[in-house]
Order: C-alpha cells, then structure tokens, then sequence
C-alpha cells in the first residue's frame, strides 16, 4: 500500500475541514446555530476587550409644547459602551513518531486523523455549548447567559462593566416561582408575564430557550392545538415550537428549570476572524518525539440591552 505523510495529513485536512469544524460546532449547539441563523455570530478586530455601544437614557430635552413655550436644553451623554473580556478555548491534536510508524497507509492515516478531529469537535462543541449558558464565575471561561440574563438582576455586580445596581436601566427581566410550582398548567401565564416585561412596541423577544422540563411544559400545554415545526431547524435535528411567534427551543446545555427569553438584536457571540473554532500551524516538540496542531476559538458573548433579555425559572 502506497504510504503517506501522515503529519502532512493531518495539516491538510485540517486546512480543508476549517470551514466545516467550525459549521459542526456552531450547528452541533442548539442556542448557537440560531445566533448563527440570525447573523449573531460576529466577527471583530482585536483591542484590550471587547466593546459594545449602548444607547441609554432617553433625551431630556424632548415635551410636548405650544406656540413660544420654551426647552431647557443642557448637555447630557446618551452613548457609553459595555466592555466584555476576551475568553479563550483551545485543544490540541497530537501525533507521536510510534503513531506516524504504524500508519503509514493512506487508509490508516485518514481512520486516524478522522478519530482525532471527531474528538476534538465534540469536546470543543460541549465545552462552548456548556459555556453559553455559563455565570462567568469559572476561571476563564466565557461568561453566558446566566452572567447577561441573571435571575436576581437587582442583586449587586456589573455585567460588560456596568454596575447594574445603580443603573437600573441595564437590568435584565426576570420571573421566579417558587420551586416545584411550575406546571403544563401555568406555563404559558408564566410566560406571558416575562414576555411583556420585555415587550417595548415592535421591539420584543424573538429567541426562547429552554431546559428539556420546562420545554416539556410548554409542549404538553399545547397538546390541543397543531404543533407547527419549522423545517431549517428539524433538518438540523431540533424541534422548534413557538409562542408569539417566537421559536421555543429545547437546549440540553440549559439549567434546570429556567427558560430565557432573548432579544437577538441585541445578543452576539463576538470572535477573533481567526480563531473561530479554527486550527493554527503545526508544531514540533523539541524534547519528544510528537508534534501538535492548535485548534483555537477566542471571543465572547456580548449584550447591547439587557432590558430586552428574560429569564422565567423556578427559584430554588
């Protein structure tokens, strides 16, 4: 059987499959593939941290007047931003000198790099899927959902640091029941309350995600009415249904008993163009006999308007 450079292989289908393994994990991620959908999943320069404009208060000056009635103009800020920090992810595929002896074949040499990518994907894909529902209280670990839509907004800290005390206007929605209440029965009450917390005109929820219990909730409430799935998404293997015409997902990565309501417009997962889930050159080890190639992604998930984000949970 006619051999092969097995450690060219790898880098060559790395290279050919960047594309792809990035596709994998955003598509493999229930929450990412709709950011992905929506056109949420940016790409940015670099800088110290990543910043995101915010229009705030609203303007002073603004009445309703007749004939000659005067304003009072005065000075007034009305743009800040939010600063997120970078967050990172790596892993590495590795091939020893004894692996490059016995696959030599091409055949083998694929199995091998195939199982190795596989590997990676997978890890890779749970560890960001995990990430985007994440506190931000582990150590370098991207800050998700539980960070940006918390369920105690009131509580002190900031988010994109801001202290989200004192300005009130950057405080997320949210509703809690007590724990163990939550039924198919009162499902959808429960949800209308948050959604028009939110609501502000035309401007409303577009994204609702769930843990498997509460998305069972909201699906055996509809039990007497048509389902409508909407085929993108069954395609990629996730059942949508929807409430006020926004699509309600099941998401495995979500915890337990909470379900968040987004604004898209104002949620992205900002990256470094180059590191999108995406491998680096290989790298040979000087004391050992095996080499590395880098799979790198670096970015964050950012909010513009946290007034237009919800969470409905279950208090513990």
């Amino acid at each position: 059987m006619a051999s092969v450079n097995i450690s060219e292989l790898v880098t060559s289908t790395l290279r050919k499959r960047n594309n792809m393994f990035a596709d994998n994990i955003t598509n493999d991620i229930a929450l990412l593939a709709y950011l992905k959908r929506g056109n949420r999943i940016v790409k940015v320069g670099g800088g110290r941290v990543i910043t995101e404009s915010l229009i705030y208060p609203e303007n002073g000056t603004a009445k309703w007047y007749r004939d000659m009635d005067t304003f009072t103009i005065a000075a007034e800020e009305i743009l800040d931003a939010a600063e997120f920090d970078w967050s990172q992810l790596g892993a590495f595929i590795y091939l020893t000198g004894r692996e490059k002896i016995m696959n030599r074949s091409t055949e083998e040499a694929i199995d091998l790099v195939r199982a190795r990518l596989e590997a990676a994907q997978a890890t890779l894909s749970n560890m960001t899927g995990a990430a985007l529902y994440s506190d931000g209280l582990t150590s370098n670990q991207l800050a998700g959902l539980r960070h940006l839509v918390q369920d105690v907004p009131t509580a002190a800290g900031t988010v994109g640091g801001i202290n989200q005390v004192t300005s009130t206007w950057w405080q997320n929605a949210a509703n809690s029941v007590a724990a163990g209440t939550l039924a198919a029965t009162n499902i959808q009450t429960n949800m209308n309350n948050i959604w028009l917390k939110m609501k502000r005109g035309a401007d409303k929820c577009n994204l609702i995600s769930a843990d498997y219990k509460t998305y069972q909730f909201y699906w055996e409430s509809l039990q007497a009415i048509q389902r409508i799935q909407q085929a993108q998404s069954a395609d990629a293997g996730y059942q949508e249904l929807f409430f006020n015409g926004s699509p309600v997902l099941a998401d495995d990565q979500a915890p337990a008993n909470h379900m968040y309501f987004l604004n898209t417009k104002y949620l992205k997962l900002k990256c470094a163009p180059d590191r999108m889930w995406s491998p680096d050159t290989k790298r040979l080890i000087d004391n050992a006999d095996y080499e590395v190639t880098p799979i790198w992604f670096a970015g964050q998930l950012v909010t513009s308007n946290r007034e237009r984000q919800g969470v409905l949970f279950e208090a513990t």
